[in-house]
């Protein structure tokens, strides 16, 4: 019998073909959170679980000269980013990333935690491969937004494949034990029932919350310093 992770993994090459042409709501979150990075121009940017780029596209198209490189499982998305003229490279996120320590000005982990049997040994790989000063820009389904609640009410399956949920008090123990603090938070946007429209919020109403952490120096877990 196959593996959990053999199982994700195959999930994961069946997913990339059905990406669609055009992702409006993940165009709006990329936006989002290259404003919430705050990247300058030859800054060393990581995008783990990067899909074939679209965060490196989406700098280059606002300009944005920064130093690229991507992390993916898919085999497929990693083809669809060589042929954009996009480094993403071959990886697991369930394992120790293949990159060195204190490497990244900045780290970019967009809907990737809630898919992760364990999230806080990827934190605390982020942690390892940003520089003193660098800072990590972490997105997340929201659970509070409308489209968790209805399937959860109406007993709907959920299609991405997720395995967390997560709270922002979660969010924040989490980076907190990983040796990370957070610094702020936003959200993405909230789609319209019934329509194709997006609104840009940072309401808990959000479809997703981003997060941005930077190294601590001390640890409170739960209200507590450790």
């Amino acid at each position: 019998m196959a593996s959990p992770e053999a199982r994700l993994k195959t999930f994961y090459e069946l997913r990339a073909r059905e990406e669609p042409e055009i992702d409006k709501e993940g165009a709006l979150r990329f936006r989002k959170a290259l404003r919430a990075a705050n990247l300058s121009a030859g800054e060393r940017v990581l995008d783990i679980g990067a899909k074939w780029g679209g965060f490196g596209q989406c700098a280059r198209g606002m300009g944005l000269e920064i130093d690229y490189t991507g992390l993916d499982l898919s085999e497929e998305n990693v083809r669809k980013a060589t042929e954009l003229g996009l480094d993403v490279r071959l990886a697991d996120a369930s394992k120790p990333l293949p990159i060195n320590d204190q490497e990244y000005d900045c780290v970019i982990c967009l809907e990737l935690l809630e898919h992760l049997p364990t999230p806080i040994s990827l934190l605390a790989e982020i942690r390892r491969g940003l520089k003193p000063e660098g800072r990590a820009v972490l997105s997340v389904p929201n659970p509070y937004s409308w489209v968790e609640i209805y399937r959860e009410l109406f007993r709907w399956p959920d299609p991405e494949g997720h395995l967390n949920g997560f709270t922002t008090p979660v969010i924040g123990n989490l980076l907190a034990l990983a040796g990370l603090r957070l610094e702020r938070r936003l959200g993405t946007s909230v789609q319209i029932p019934k329509t194709a429209r997006l609104l840009s919020t940072n309401s808990i109403l959000a479809r997703s919350r981003i997060y941005v952490a930077r190294r601590a120096e001390r640890v409170v877990f739960a209200g507590r310093e450790l």
